[in-house]
């Protein structure tokens, strides 16, 4: 059984701490050259972003109660809908690979009709910015493989991995991973992380 302590981010499996997908990419991603309160307000806003796509996606949104500046970001996200065709199968989905041992929790499953490359099941990741570059396609392998290799989710495979990038002018950013080597080289860098674990280095 997969646990998730929020307020710790650390995940549990059987009672058993799990490495999660942004620990085991940690090492590639560099963020000392930006200040630490321009992070931490980057964070917040994300964290809020999130927040209000997930609520949207349960119907539990009030919309006339976000705040002012949030409102780009709101219609970034009912274009995104529309021009995608947006049709939600699984939002802020908890999941555990249980041959590879890692956890995560990706963003949205949709399946996106309106998009003529988007055949079938579809990831996609809602980001504050692409700061991470080629990392985010590692990141959705990693993703799309616990979905595609769980027996509760994976009788329909998720074929196409996405980076959703609402901006501030109200304007998007669709960006899709579709390196076929994402896969293995995520799974080289959770190699190293679980040996340097055993190891304690």
């Amino acid at each position: 059984m997969l646990e998730f302590d929020a307020e710790k981010h650390v995940y549990r499996w059987n009672g058993v701490r799990v490495p999660n997908v942004t620990s085991i990419l940690a090492p590639l991603t560099d963020f000392s050259m930006i200040p630490p309160a321009v992070l931490e307000h980057a964070r917040a806003e994300g964290v809020q972003i999130h927040k209000m796509i997930e609520l949207d996606c349960k119907d539990d949104l009030v919309v006339d109660a976000l705040p002012e500046w949030i409102l780009p970001y709101w219609s970034a996200w009912q274009k995104f809908k529309a021009e995608s065709g947006f049709e939600m199968v699984a939002s802020e989905e908890k999941m555990y690979h249980r041959r590879l041992q890692y956890a995560g929790t990706c963003d949205l499953v949709a399946r996106l009709p309106k998009l003529k490359a988007s055949k079938g099941l579809s990831l996609i990741d809602v980001k504050r910015s692409l700061y991470g570059g080629p990392v985010i396609g590692l990141q959705l392998a990693a993703y799309a493989d616990m979905w595609n290799d769980s027996p509760d989710t994976g009788l329909v495979c998720i074929k196409h991995r996405f980076a959703f990038q609402p901006r501030k002018d109200g304007t998007l950013r669709l960006e899709e991973y579709s390196d076929p080597a994402d896969r293995m080289t995520f799974n080289a860098l959770l190699t190293v992380h679980k040996w340097r674990t055993t190891h304690g280095k």
